[in-house]
């Protein structure tokens, strides 16, 4: 079946695409499209069908419950990928009030429902909501190791740490013993596990259980497909903590790369890549390369020994981070190489003595310092305007 852009309003007197006139027939068809399936080899081909599985839903909500409400899981699930969690709860939502009015219910997709709609709310930081929804999954299927292995992250969060890592171990004895050690299921506990761990602080264990993962998504699905290239996100990150940076950046740059194709250069997890690339190259002190992976860097200095080169991003933080502060011969000579890479130099002593005792390194500026970095910024945006 192939994607008609034409068809842009369906109705059950449309002529749907590749001649389907049947709504049935059309939505199960959909389903299957935006269906992320564990031998899925590339999950960027299932986004180009969400507008589609979208519209079908609000033209046949009336149609058939249990049709409906299997699209609905799935492309809610296809959502949280898009990181789009406001319109994947919504959809979670109404399916279970669907579903709570069947007098026949599938008791497997209602708790994957529930499930899914915890991961959602655990994501949105809704955790109250969260642990009500899972614990009501568990009372459908209590031996699900999705269901466990999600009660385990959300126990996390909430501090209850040895609880999460009895649960983690749960759900992987359980997933081993269902699917075997190779599994795309089981690598994804493998993956959420190793997490779990470098919070924790246990680096060592934590990489060993992700190479796991990544090794298992590289053979099943491939090096390109947006869950391996995310486990290489996250072991970049644990590398860099293990001051290994060289093998954190081509790790994070492979991440980018690959993440910028899939989701977009302007999605939100892309830009969290490429900002990370720019601190693992910060570390490195490899600072005319890190520019470059940065929106809108600037410099402040006060033309004698000290500098701070800032950045912001306003969609992914809340203020103007700092990147690096440097004094001395060392400033001087970093103000030359980035002023000849275009890069705004303002020079500013007074401000610079307020931000140098207060900045620290990645972190958002003081709430303090907001109205004096927005002038420069409004001043610089003002430069670009006009030129």
């Amino acid at each position: 079946m192939k994607q008609k852009i034409s068809h842009n309003t369906l109705s059950p007197q449309d002529n749907l695409p590749d001649g389907i006139a049947d709504p049935a027939l059309l939505i199960k068809k959909i389903t299957k499209k935006v269906t992320i399936s564990s031998n899925a080899k590339n999950i960027n081909n299932t986004f180009i069908w969400v507008k589609m599985a979208e519209e079908i839903i609000d033209r046949y909500s009336n149609f058939d419950d249990k049709l409906i409400i299997n699209l609905q899981y799935h492309l809610a699930t296809v959502l949280c990928d898009m990181l789009d969690y406001a319109k994947a709860k919504d959809l979670l939502e109404n399916a279970i009030e669907r579903m709570l009015f069947q007098k026949t219910k599938d008791y497997k997709l209602f708790s994957k429902c529930y499930m899914y709609l915890a991961k959602v709310l655990r994501y949105m930081k809704d955790f109250n909501n969260a642990q009500e929804n899972i614990e009501k999954a568990l009372k459908i299927d209590k031996d699900n190791f999705n269901n466990l292995s999600e009660l385990a992250e959300l126990l996390f969060l909430l501090g209850e740490h040895k609880k999460a890592e009895r649960l983690f171990k749960k759900a992987l004895g359980i997933c081993i013993k269902s699917n075997g050690r190779t599994h795309r299921k089981t690598a994804s506990i493998y993956f959420h596990y190793g997490i779990f761990l470098f919070a924790l602080g246990q680096y060592d264990t934590a990489q060993k259980y992700m190479n796991k993962a990544l090794l298992i998504y590289i053979k099943s699905v491939g090096e390109k497909n947006l869950y391996t290239l995310r486990i290489m996100g996250h072991i970049s990150w644990l590398l860099y903590y293990k001051k290994e940076f060289k093998a954190a950046f081509v790790n994070m740059k492979t991440a980018y790369n690959g993440i910028k194709i899939i989701l977009g250069a302007d999605s939100h997890e892309s830009m969290i890549c490429r900002l990370n690339c720019a601190k693992i190259l910060v570390a490195m002190k490899q600072y005319e390369e890190a520019v470059n992976y940065l929106e809108n860097p600037v410099v402040i200095t006060d033309k004698i020994e000290t500098m701070l080169l800032l950045d912001y991003e306003e969609s992914i933080m809340i203020a103007p981070e700092v990147l690096f502060l440097k004094k001395g011969s060392s400033a001087i000579r970093l103000i030359d190489i980035l002023s000849k890479k275009n890069i705004p130099v303002i020079n500013n002593a007074s401000l610079i003595k307020k931000l140098k005792n207060d900045c620290r390194q990645f972190e958002p500026i003081p709430e303090k310092h907001y109205k004096n970095i927005a002038k420069v910024y409004v001043r610089l945006h003002g430069k670009k305007n006009r030129s």
